[in-house]
């Protein structure tokens, strides 16, 4: 019999997360580690690192809005137009539909790994129980992350310039990715990707953040394969 790589998804089970997806992009709170808070220069710009070193504004916890962001670059980019810069929409639908995917691949795994029954007796785990469901917990979100940043870019790979150096050059890097939990691990990502495109030497126009975003995650698929060799119970993903 043959080997297939692949496996179906049917778009009814996407039309149900689609909601979700759209929630977490009008609205994610994070809170930034002291690591995040206090890291140090890469040989990037000053002023973007102290920046998103200072992206609470002081508060333990902060909420930012993708959504309403995306809003505020159009009045700025283009004051006098009614309609979002095409650009600008066409990357909020990859997000959108790069969190769906990764919504359903959280999914996936919950139920092929047997996370979903842990969830369920969480309370009563032992030291053992509690082990496994913590790893595979990460597992989920790491394979959830790289599913959606795979499919964000595969949505802008005919939208975002071929030539991203410049980009590139002003991208000072993740300051933090948690794996700790699928909605924190989506809104420690959307947080900081939120607080890139504020930053008013980011954006000069609307191809500049379908740009951006492709740098952004290209950097969390890195990321994400930097750390596969730590991830236990992979073994529903790789098979």
């Amino acid at each position: 019999m043959q080997h297939n790589s692949t496996f179906p998804i049917k778009q009814n089970e996407l039309d149900m997360l689609r909601d979700e997806a759209t929630s977490y992009l009008k609205s994610v709170q994070w809170e930034q580690s002291q690591r995040a808070k206090n890291r140090e220069n890469g040989g990037k710009d000053d002023s973007i690192l102290l920046y998103l070193s200072r992206a609470n504004n002081g508060n333990s916890t902060d909420s930012v809005s993708v959504s309403k962001t995306v809003l505020e670059l159009k009045r700025r980019l283009l004051p006098e137009s009614v309609a979002i810069p095409l650009h600008l929409n066409e990357t909020l639908y990859a997000l959108q539909e790069g969190i769906t995917l990764g919504l359903w691949i959280r999914d996936s795994y919950y139920d092929a790994s047997g996370l979903s029954g842990l969830s369920e007796r969480k309370s009563a785990l032992d030291n053992s129980g509690k082990r496994e469901y913590e790893s595979k917990m990460q597992t989920a979100t790491a394979f959830m992350l790289f599913s959606i940043a795979y499919k964000i870019l595969h949505e802008l790979r005919d939208i975002a310039s071929e030539d991203l150096s410049v980009m590139k050059q002003k991208f000072a890097g993740l300051p933090e990715v948690s794996l700790l939990s699928p909605m924190k691990g989506i809104s420690c990502c959307l947080f900081y990707y939120d607080k890139y495109l504020s930053h008013p030497e980011i954006v000069g126009s609307d191809k500049d953040v379908a740009d951006f975003t492709s740098v952004y995650f290209e950097a969390l698929i890195s990321e994400i394969q930097q750390r596969k060799a730590t991830l236990e119970y992979t073994e529903t993903i790789v098979d």
